[in-house]
């Protein structure tokens, strides 16, 4: 269905909120060229709908299949819609398309504090194997230098 529709699974988007409001004003709603489907809203939204009509007569123009059942074939359009939201979801994206500054950033800090943890916990166990070990003991210094080896 992918190929059909022209739409990929990688890099979805979604139309920004203020197209959804006009379109909810009786505005221009969605197209099949290009195909921008409401991946942010949760079931099937009015624009899917719409989008699942206007896919179904073109679906229908083209004769390319024997089933004629008009409803079907826009059941199984939103149903594809719902796989494609959950593909989104996973991606992560925002509304525009591009990875939310939020989450990134949340992210980032996820990543400097475990680094922070990781420093702290391997200069405690060196020194902790540093006070502990003695000179005689050659196996507790080979594992402290692996210590502080992985340590830079």
């Amino acid at each position: 269905m992918h190929e059909f529709l022209g739409y990929p699974e990688k890099d979805l988007i979604a139309p920004p909120p203020t197209q959804l409001k006009q379109y909810k004003n009786n505005s221009e709603g969605p197209r099949l060229n290009p195909l921008v489907l409401d991946l942010a809203s949760k079931g099937s939204s009015d624009w899917n709908k719409k989008a699942a009509k206007l896919f179904r007569e073109e679906f229908l123009s083209l004769d390319i299949s024997e089933c004629k059942d008009g409803a079907l074939i826009e059941a199984i359009f939103l149903t594809h819609v719902d796989y494609l939201r959950k593909v989104y979801l996973k991606q992560g994206l925002d509304v525009a398309g591009k990875v939310d500054a939020a989450q990134r950033a949340k992210g980032k800090a996820k990543y400097a504090r475990r680094k922070e943890v990781i420093h702290f916990t391997v200069t405690v166990l060196s020194v902790l194997f540093l006070f502990y070990s003695s000179s005689e003991n050659a196996a507790l210094r080979l594992l402290y230098f692996h210590i502080k080896t992985f340590q830079r």
